[in-house]
């Protein structure tokens, strides 16, 4: 009998277990989730600032010609 109780305490334990396990994993995928969104935030952030640099280097490309035309024809 004593041994029946303490099998009924086993299972107890690990239906709590398993319970921890299943909240663990959706824990999990939350995670993996945000992980995804925080890439997809990165690659746009990469995006963002290849074309800011770009912008500047057209700027300045711009400026650079200018002074050159200044320079041949003045």
């Amino acid at each position: 009998m004593e041994n029946y109780g303490k099998y009924g305490e086993i299972m107890e334990n690990f239906g709590k277990c398993m319970e921890n396990y299943g909240k663990c994993m959706e824990n999990y995928e939350k995670c993996m989730e945000n992980v995804e969104k925080l890439r997809e935030i990165m690659e746009n952030y990469g995006k963002y600032m290849e074309n800011y640099c770009l912008g500047i280097l057209y700027k300045n490309l711009h400026v650079f010609i200018a002074l050159l035309k200044l320079y041949y024809l003045g």
